[in-house]
């Protein structure tokens, strides 16, 4: 076998698998469908998990308070309060900053919104969980949800 002869059937064989994969590509029945119906089962899973765990949170977060409420000693004590946020994609800064207010980690959604505008930082809100509590400053705060 000679040079051309060996090209001419290696250019025969690409030529035979490219149009192979053409006709499978347009044959075959797609099962992206399926896939994104999983998808879309685990996310559907995901989330009433995490609304249960925050239910959980929450009703803790209320037993813990009466239960410091209750106690006979009537200095005034700041309470703590924990929240569990989650930041899903395409979240913007004023929806986190009104969670953070409705779940009195904050008090002011403007004084957060204008710390992550006056530092460039939102458009590096990350997705994800995080742990807040009240204790945390503005800044803390910033610093857990953003990428620097």
């Amino acid at each position: 076998m000679d040079r051309r002869t060996l090209r001419a059937l290696a250019a025969g064989m690409v030529l035979s698998a490219l149009v192979m994969l053409t006709v499978d590509h347009f044959t075959s029945k797609s099962t992206g469908t399926a896939d994104q119906d999983q998808d879309s089962d685990l996310v559907t899973q995901i989330r009433k998990e995490r609304d249960e765990l925050q239910a959980s949170i929450d009703q803790w977060e209320n037993n813990s308070a009466q239960q410091v409420s209750g106690v006979a000693d009537h200095t005034e004590t700041e309470i703590m309060t924990r929240f569990i946020l989650v930041i899903e994609p395409g979240m913007t800064s004023p929806e986190i900053s009104e969670q953070l207010v409705q779940k009195d980690i904050i008090t002011d959604a403007n004084a957060l919104n204008n710390y992550l505008a006056d530092q460039g930082l939102t458009n590096n809100i990350q997705t994800g969980e995080y742990d807040l509590n009240s204790t945390q400053s503005i800044e803390e705060i910033a610093a857990l949800i953003t990428r620097q």
